[in-house]
């Protein structure tokens, strides 16, 4: 599965990424911190750094793999919680920097200084949490509203091919050119409502989607118009105005459904 080792080599080269600046970060407070000084808070303050550079680094895994797998946050939002990560990564360097200094070390001023850092994770938890919620939910309605409106535009191409069968009808037998123009007007005007087709976000939350009724109804009456274009090459000339008239009634049906459709949905 070409997917799945895709997934694996991004998880896989992330956890490398992630293990090498854990290690970077631990020998750098290892030097720079002498042995004598490393109390709880020198391990405390090491342990905040390192944690921030694995939250930087899964978002960066995760980020990559949304792409593959929606719907899901939206890039945009995607960037805004990666921008809030290397600030919180920022402000969790600054923090140590202070937290381990001589004069702050295991004291009341560095318990300060890590419970500020504590409530600015907090704050910036809670503002990650309500971004993805906001547009996890944002593109899973839009992608309902694409399902919604391709069910109904992909009907237009049946009644293109039902105005081919009517101006067939038209160039075959002249007597009945100006009834298969004006059917095919008709016609025109249904695929172009189709094309159009309206979608309605506050019908996908309603406990009955009302849309789904419609679009039956709407499947099957596009069915019927096209099983009358289906006899449309074998039809007697005698006949060809009935079959005509058929169709633009059809047509009309076709058309007040998708009316009924919209102002159920607009109403």
């Amino acid at each position: 599965m070409p997917g799945s080792k895709s997934n694996v080599s991004t998880i896989g080269g992330m956890c490398v990424l992630s293990a090498l600046g854990a290690a970077v970060t631990c020998a750098m407070f290892l030097v720079f911190v002498p042995g004598p000084e490393r109390g709880m808070t020198f391990y405390v303050a090491m342990s905040i750094v390192v944690t921030a550079e694995l939250v930087l680094f899964a978002h960066l895994a995760y980020s990559r793999l949304a792409r593959a797998h929606p719907p899901g946050p939206s890039r945009a939002t995607r960037l805004e919680v990666h921008a809030l990560i290397l600030l919180w990564l920022i402000a969790a360097i600054i923090t140590a920097v202070f937290a381990v200094r001589p004069e702050n070390a295991d004291t009341f001023t560095a318990d300060k200084i890590l419970v500020i850092y504590l409530l600015v994770t907090f704050l910036f938890f809670l503002a990650a949490y309500f971004l993805y919620g906001n547009s996890i939910e944002i593109e899973r309605t839009d992608a309902q509203l694409v399902a919604e409106r391709r069910i109904v535009t992909s009907k237009a191409p049946d009644i293109e091919h039902i105005i081919r069968a009517v101006e067939k009808i038209g160039s075959r037998n002249a007597e009945h050119a100006m009834l298969a123009d004006r059917v095919g007007k008709k016609l025109d005007t249904l695929r172009s409502g189709l094309d159009s087709a309206f979608v309605s976000e506050r019908a996908l939350g309603q406990p009955t989607n009302s849309g789904q009724d419609w679009n039956s109804q709407l499947e099957k009456q596009v069915s019927q118009l096209v099983s009358l274009s289906d006899s449309a090459s074998q039809v007697a000339s005698e006949k060809i105005p009935e079959l005509l008239d058929n169709i633009a009634s059809k047509a009309e049906s076709v058309m007040v459904v998708l009316r009924r459709r919209e102002e159920s949905l607009t109403g």
